[in-house]
């Protein structure tokens, strides 16, 4: 299932230079992410602090990741950026899954050596029958104002089973879940957060309130519906 959602009109930019991008020639990167807040880090940027995004090259079915599409170094023509582009998808036979334009990009801009970022939001899950294998991303970039093009690539592999073991202390890890996700941690979180629930009432009393920790574990399956079966058998 993939599914193109347009996070904003507006063009968002940043001066962060990641890794694998060029410091001068145009080119761009794509990033397979969990993370739900990535357009939210770059609204809110500070200047010398670049955004935290967790890449996930890995993923079972039912399991939705998020792709977005970088660009950098765009020719400034008139005081003006113009780039357009399209994402594909292709299984691991070669065949084209899916296939869908970037919204263009065409907006004032005085510095070009940044890195920016298309406001589309592609999500993927993998259903069956998908097959397991790995997934082939591209990206074709097109400076309108230079006539240069540059094409991004990644790939991500499904797997069967869970590609990631759960950490030392699940619960603990759960606290960074909205800027670095890790599905594995939710179920160990959740029960171990149930175990400690005496403690808990022990040591708060009539201040005990499980809403707010619930809540973390709610959203988090939410945004996890692969783990929906275990969390069944374990509820």
């Amino acid at each position: 299932m993939v599914t193109n959602v347009k996070i904003s009109a507006l063009p968002i930019i940043t001066v962060l230079l990641t890794a694998g991008l060029s410091l001068f020639a145009f080119d761009g990167e794509i990033i397979c992410t969990k993370s739900q807040n990535v357009n939210d880090q770059w609204n809110g940027i500070l200047s010398g602090r670049p955004p935290r995004i967790s890449q996930c090259s890995r993923v079972v079915r039912l399991e939705p990741f998020n792709v977005y599409v970088f660009f950098s170094n765009p020719a400034i023509r008139n005081g003006r950026v113009k780039v357009t582009g399209s994402l594909t998808v292709f299984t691991p036979i070669g065949k084209k899954m899916f296939e869908s334009p970037l919204s263009p990009q065409a907006f004032p801009c005085k510095n070009n050596q940044s890195v920016f970022l298309f406001p589309d939001c592609v999500i993927i899950s993998f259903d069956p029958p998908d097959p397991t294998g790995e997934y082939s991303i591209s990206a074709e970039l097109h400076d309108e104002n230079s006539g240069q093009s540059f094409t991004a690539r990644t790939k991500i592999r499904l797997l069967e089973d869970v590609p990631a073991k759960p950490d030392r202390d699940p619960l603990s890890a759960m606290s960074d879940f909205y800027r670095s996700p890790a599905p594995q941690n939710i179920i160990p979180g959740f029960t171990a957060y149930l175990e400690n629930i005496p403690e808990l009432k022990k040591k708060q009393q009539q201040n005990f309130n499980p809403l707010s920790a619930l809540a973390l574990f709610y959203f988090a399956l939410q945004a996890n519906p692969q783990l929906l079966p275990e969390f069944a058998t374990l509820a």
